[in-house]
């Protein structure tokens, strides 16, 4: 019952937001994300914590206020974007996106390792990836699965709507390798708290918990480890951002390479944020597992 009642509704919002205009789908979703501010006290508080920590009093309250206004939007906007993707074809991509500096993602191709593409929740990475399968790249990208199998499974089938291959996080490494080794790309969200099989790099300055994945991939296969962010552009429009490859230290000390090639990966995402804090998921408690011995900071 509760399944077929959440796919009837999944299938009317994706029928609504295929017949908006990418304007129309920017001010629905600039709507819904001032709706979500407004109601989700718990999360809007969280972001401010968050700001505070990253900028401490280089920004006033009205600043602060303004960004937490502009993550809630970019977060509605996405929504509706995503809901757009099985009926999102190439030419529409092509019109909505502006790549920058996609050579060095072929450049990397061509080396036959593969390339695994540093991702965050930053703009619309759900666009990023559908972009990159429909453009005919040999994309995967590895995600949580959601607690609830339901929606689980009709967020699956969103994102592979567009020829994505998604992987669980509880796939085995050895069919990420598998993937990396038939030249594909390989996706990894890694700006998130990591509470298991973590390392700790700085972000803004704070010991973050943080993924060892990418750079363990890198190190172990010689895949390139390429970050990328689709940044919001305007109504409607995005910039594929592909950045130059994060050279992998390689000293003979696994873990030490480990740490210092993520912090290079997380210098990079730092720079963006600054740069653009609003399009960041500053909702997320990005510092929640803390080294032994330190104080919760949430």
């Amino acid at each position: 019952m509760k399944a077929a009642l959440l796919e009837r509704i999944a299938a009317a919002l994706k029928w609504i937001c295929a017949r908006l205009s990418p304007a129309s789908s920017a001010r629905l979703g600039i709507v819904l994300g001032d709706i979500a501010r407004l109601l989700d006290k718990r999360r809007r508080e969280v972001a401010r914590r968050n700001l505070r920590m990253a900028f401490g009093n280089a920004k006033s309250e009205e600043e602060i206020n303004q960004i937490i206004r502009g993550v809630f939007r970019n977060i509605g906007q996405t929504a509706v974007e995503f809901l757009q993707i099985p009926t999102l074809t190439l030419d529409k991509a092509q019109a909505m996106i502006t790549p920058d500096h996609r050579e060095r993602l072929d450049e990397c191709l061509r080396a036959g390792r593969g390339v695994v593409l540093v991702a965050s929740h930053f703009g619309n990475w759900e666009l990023m990836a559908a972009a990159g399968a429909l453009a005919g790249y040999k994309i995967s990208a590895v995600a949580r699965p959601l607690d609830d199998p339901v929606l689980d499974k009709i967020v699956g089938k969103i994102r592979e709507s567009s020829g994505l291959e998604v992987l669980s996080r509880r796939t085995s490494a050895l069919a990420v390798v598998r993937r990396l080794k038939r030249d594909g790309i390989v996706g990894i969200l890694a700006d998130q708290n990591t509470r298991k099989q973590n390392i700790f790099v700085d972000f803004f300055g704070i010991k973050a918990a943080t993924t060892p994945g990418p750079a363990l991939l890198a190190l172990r296969t010689g895949a390139a480890l390429v970050p990328a962010f689709m940044m919001r552009d305007g109504p409607g429009k995005h910039r594929l951002i592909l950045e130059e490859p994060i050279p992998v230290v390689r000293t003979g000390n696994e873990e030490a390479d480990i740490i210092a090639t993520t912090q290079k990966c997380v210098d990079v995402l730092e720079r963006y944020v600054r740069q653009y804090p609003s399009q960041w998921l500053w909702v997320h408690r990005r510092w929640r597992t803390r080294p032994r011995g330190e104080k919760p900071l949430y």
